[in-house]
Order: C-alpha cells, then structure tokens, then sequence
C-alpha cells in the first residue's frame, strides 16, 4: 500500500468532491480519481459511492477514516520527532560528574539546558574520574564533567572553570580571624583530605602542599567531600575544597581564601572523538555560553 493513497483518500473523504479535494492536493481531478480506484482495487473494497451529483463514502469508506487520520498523524508526528532530533531538540543525554564537581555549575546548566531543550531528558550520574573516562569509551554515557588526568587517549575535552581552593577551619581555629592566608600557613596543621577513589582532589592537595615544601599530615583519608567539612568542624584537622563546597559548608567551620588565589581544581567537559550527536553538541555549547555569561 502506498503511502500517498492515504493522503488523498482522507483528502477526498473530507472534501467529498473530486475537484476540491484535487485543488488541496495540487493535483488535476483524472490523476485523483484513478488513484482512488487503485486504492480500491488494493484494498478490494469500495471506499466511496459516486453519482454525477455527489460522492459519498460507504461503510468501509467510513470504518477505514478515524485510522488513516490516525496513521497519517503518527507519521507527522514521526517526521517531526526526527527533525527535532537531527537538530539536537529531542532524546536524550547522558552526563556523569565527579564528586568534586561544581554543582551550582551543573543545576545552572541543567535549567538552561531544559529551558531551551524541553524535549530532551538529562540523565545524571555520579563517578570517579577513571569511571567517566571508561564509561565514555565505553558509550554509556556521552559527557563527563571531569578533571582530567594527563591522557584521554580517544576522548576530546573541554575546558569549562577552574574551581578555585579554600581552606576549611574550625571556627574556634587561630586562623580563622583572617579572611585568607598562604599555603605555607598550613604546613603544620593536619589535614583532612576526602577518599582517593573520589577524583584527583586528594592528589592535587598532596601535590600543591609539596610545591610548598611541605608534606601535609593527613587524618581520616577515606571520607566523601561532604563529609570533610563535619569532621573539620568536630576537630579533626582542617581541609582544603574547592569553593563550591562552600554550599555544603557545616555550621561550627570558616572558610578562607588562598593567597595568592591561583590554586584549584580545572574542571572539563569531556566528550568522544568525531562526536556527531546533536545533544551533545547543544549541552557543551550551553555550557559554553553560561561560562561567558551569555
């Protein structure tokens, strides 16, 4: 059955006449009428009565109508699921973060991105570094917001922030009278530094610490980022976070500035090589323009 056979029998059916129903068509009236008949032929039943005064449909004519609407409705709708798709408009995107993720960052993007793309449904989930990098070669999920170690062989990625450090006290600290202080203040103090597993945090305080000239004293090692700041305020020592976590902060803890304020994590957007989907396209350019405050 051809596709078009559809359209002008419900034309016709609407229209009830060969020549009206024709002129919606752009079509001349024989060209209509033989297709009718063909339709007919096919189907092995009569569609509709015709008289020089007037065309009726019959009951088959009339049973067959409401479902070549609907079937003529499901393709439109069809075609317009997939235009939408083709421009990145409908589908799905899979993203994945790290505990150390900025997460004002990601609820910001999040309602951008639902604004503009109502019809597309973002599925989060949370990961190590090592698991992103997997999961991306893998294709289970499409973006990663990570901090990227030194090869992503196969990955593309793209810079997104620098998630600056602070320095976590105890309110009752000696230091918590300043508003910042250097790095090299801390070399006597103990420091409680979130799990390993949870991304590069942990190393890029060792390695910063160093940098200093000195190594840091680390209690409680295999904690979450958000319960670092718990521990800080009960006395166990003093943390370095990114300043997003200043919105997981526990009551009973200062947060200070690093001086000088070059110090912090990079945050990027990684992405598969030759990527040719238009929702990850559309979800790294809305991050894009949020970091320019567009």
């Amino acid at each position: 059955m051809e596709f078009r056979n559809l359209i002008y029998f419900v034309m016709l059916a609407e229209e009830l006449h060969f020549g009206k129903a024709a002129k919606r068509l752009n079509m001349s009236q024989p060209p209509l009428s033989q297709q009718i008949q063909k339709f007919e032929e096919e189907l092995g039943a009569k569609l509709f009565e015709r008289t020089h005064k007037e065309v009726k449909l019959t009951f088959v004519g009339r049973t067959l109508l409401p479902e070549a609407k609907k079937i003529l409705k499901q393709t439109e709708n069809a075609i317009s699921i997939v235009k939408k798709a083709s421009r990145g408009e409908y589908g799905e995107i899979r993203v994945s973060y790290g505990e150390t993720a900025s997460f004002r960052l990601l609820s910001e993007v999040m309602k951008r991105f639902h604004d503009k793309y109502p019809f597309v449904e973002i599925i989060l989930s949370e990961m190590s570094t090592d698991q992103q990098v997997a999961s991306l070669k893998e294709g289970t999920i499409d973006i990663g917001l990570i901090h990227p170690p030194k090869r992503l062989s196969g990955l593309e990625h793209q810079y997104v922030l620098t998630d600056p450090l602070i320095v976590i006290l105890p309110e009752s600290h000696q230091l918590a009278i300043y508003k910042e202080i250097p790095l090299s203040a801390l070399k006597n103090e103990i420091f409680v530094i979130p799990r390993r597993e949870s991304g590069p945090l942990a190393e890029y305080i060792m390695e910063v610490c160093q940098n200093e000239g000195f190594v840091p004293k680390i209690t409680r090692h295999d904690v979450m980022r958000l319960t670092v700041s718990t521990l800080v305020a009960g006395g166990a020592g003093i943390a370095l976070l990114p300043e997003s976590s200043t919105q997981v902060i526990t009551h009973g803890t200062v947060c200070l500035k690093l001086s000088p304020g070059t110090l912090g994590i990079e945050l990027h957007a990684a992405f598969r090589k030759d990527e040719n989907n238009a929702v990850v396209t559309n979800f790294l350019d809305t991050i894009s323009q949020l970091m320019r405050g567009e």
